[in-house]
């Protein structure tokens, strides 16, 4: 793709850069599941807990793990739901593991790294 100026963007995946971002994000959906069960049953343990207060530590949690695009936490019947965007989620892993390289070379110029 030629860019201003004559630069030149070469646009890459990396499959195994791919499969990393796709398992850090199930982890982190499964480490908020795990935190998720921990405020329900904290909340059923504890009849004068609030629910708010549960939602508040949740939802921080899920903004310092930057998923809040495609995972959202609701309020049901005094429990705490986590539903999953699955729109949202394919958006966002649509660009996993690319990477944009830069150069002012002209196209054809320079050698592959298997030429002779």
């Amino acid at each position: 793709m030629l860019g201003e100026e004559g630069r030149r963007f070469v646009l890459r995946r990396n499959p195994v850069r791919q499969t990393e971002v796709q398992r850090a994000r199930e982890q982190k959906q499964q480490a908020l599941e795990a935190a998720l069960k921990k405020a329900n049953t904290y909340l059923d343990e504890h009849p004068r807990a609030k629910v708010a207060t549960q939602r508040r530590h949740l939802a921080a949690r899920l903004a310092s793990f930057k998923v809040q695009d495609w995972l959202k936490l609701t309020v049901s019947k005094q429990r705490l739901v986590l539903t999953l965007d699955k729109p949202a989620l394919q958006a966002a892993a649509q660009l996993d593991g690319c990477y944009v390289v830069e150069t002012d070379l002209k196209n054809g110029c320079g050698r592959r790294a298997n030429d002779p």
